[in-house]
């Protein structure tokens, strides 16, 4: 099984959250040790150039947290902020990786921005417990407003939406079937940006998507018909 997706490490919330941040300080201390890089090496950093890791990457080597830390100036967690890892159970936010990331980033003076919000991947299994429209709604929307109102102020952008669009669109309608959608409909997704908007209504909010580059025109089309802002001005 692969590193990243040992049973072992699913559920943090089993630790001692004192512990558990004391053991990610340790294993991230020669990373964290780039924050005090001389001038020279700090200019090595590309503006708008980030990186993208989970935690176990960073306490697997703390080669990639150095050269993170030398060449990035934005952070990306890959998987602390998606449902599976940050939501054991429908009564648990686990925020503790996600900090973890988040502590290392300020120690090297660097920014960070949220993915995912909503995803139609990987969805937790007690999410699926849920039968009714009204009590998906009532997860979907707690979730999205708690996530953002805890790193209010501190992330650069959110990720809102995660890859809604099929791989092989036939229109600028069409979506992913999803487990959102099912239960909410095509609103699930400016229900996302709405909530998200007002948990913090300076950070900036995105769909995020892949391999855009082969589909042409329908895509600029498609980004047309959700790219209405929600977001407020930038942050004072």
């Amino acid at each position: 099984m692969a590193r990243w997706f040992r049973k072992d490490f699913r559920h943090v919330t089993k630790l001692d959250r004192r512990h558990f941040l004391l053991g990610s300080a340790a294993t991230l201390a020669a990373g964290a040790a780039a924050s005090a890089l001389p001038v020279s090496k700090l200019a090595q950093r590309r503006p708008g150039f980030g990186a993208a890791a989970t935690l176990w990457d960073l306490q697997a080597d703390p080669r990639l947290g150095e050269a993170i830390a030398t060449y990035c100036a934005q952070m990306v967690p890959v998987l602390e902020l998606k449902w599976p890892m940050l939501r054991p159970d429908a009564h648990t936010f686990a925020f503790e990786r996600a900090d973890a990331i988040y502590d290392f980033a300020q120690k090297n003076d660097m920014t960070m921005r949220g993915h995912a919000l909503a995803w139609y991947h990987d969805i937790p299994d007690w999410t699926k417990q849920i039968k009714d429209s009204k009590g998906v709604e009532r997860a979907f929307v707690d979730h999205i407003n708690t996530v953002v109102s805890y790193y209010k102020d501190k992330l650069t952008s959110w990720d809102v939406v995660n890859e809604p669009i099929p791989d092989n669109p036939k229109s600028v309608k069409d979506r992913r079937d999803t487990f959102w959608t099912q239960h909410l409909g095509d609103r699930w997704i400016p229900l996302a940006f709405r909530t998200a908007a007002a948990a913090d209504p300076y950070v900036k909010l995105a769909i995020n998507e892949y391999d855009i580059e082969s589909a042409k025109g329908l895509v600029h089309r498609q980004a047309g018909s959700l790219s209405q802002p929600h977001h407020g001005p930038a942050r004072p």
